[in-house]
């Protein structure tokens, strides 16, 4: 069952979901390319950098808000290969988004390019 929220607290608490995804998603390539032995992994961790700083700032400006407006996410719990769950608290109610694993790395594509267009406009 969901709590009975505005809508755009729910627009916030689904912002925090997705960054918080795509950072976890950049920590693992993070680690990926500090373990490959490429060419010019410089460059690669630059980039990271700068993307990481960027979603890193967008979420503690939702972090922010979410406090102030009284809710919070719990960490994720992986129900099984396709589903990731969230428990989201919110005006002393709680509720549950369960999101399909593949749509969650298809928002966070989307969301990584579009904070890509952001830096290199």
């Amino acid at each position: 069952m969901n709590a009975p929220i505005p809508i755009e607290e729910k627009k916030l608490l689904y912002d925090y979901i997705y960054n918080d995804y795509l950072l976890e998603q950049l920590d693992q390539d993070r680690t990926f390319f500090e373990k490959s032995k490429m060419r010019i992994p410089d460059v690669y961790e630059n980039l990271m950098d700068d993307i990481v700083d960027v979603i890193g700032k967008d979420l503690r400006k939702i972090q922010v808000q979410m406090r102030e407006k009284e809710l919070s996410v719990e960490a994720p719990v992986q129900l099984d290969d396709w589903f990731i769950e969230y428990v989201y608290h919110a005006h002393g109610y709680y509720g549950t988004f369960r999101f399909w694993k593949s749509a969650l790395n298809l928002e966070a594509n989307k969301r990584l390019e579009a904070v890509r267009e952001r830096l290199y406009k």
